[in-house]
């Protein structure tokens, strides 16, 4: 996984109530995200990314904006041995 860093930690850095409170928010959003993933919910899925995303999956080409996420998500995925995702 890439992540890009869009600002840094301000100083003095939060307390660890305000850190906490922020990984529990982002630990529920990435929930969240992964449901929607697993329920095959591609439109919705795709939402949880930047109008200007790019997703790149394993041996596959990259997918970039929403729409193609959406599009690709949707799509039948072969797994190992042919079966179907």
């Amino acid at each position: 996984m890439t992540i890009e860093v869009l600002r840094t930690l301000p100083n003095p850095p939060p307390s660890q109530e305000a850190f906490g409170a922020l990984y529990a928010t982002i630990q529920q959003f990435y929930a969240h995200q992964m449901q929607l993933f697993d329920d095959h919910d591609a439109e919705r899925w795709a939402g949880t990314f930047t109008e200007d995303a790019v997703f790149c999956r394993a041996h596959a080409r990259p997918a970039g904006a929403r729409p193609c996420l959406a599009r690709g998500e949707r799509a039948p995925q072969q797994g190992p041995a042919g079966a179907q995702r």
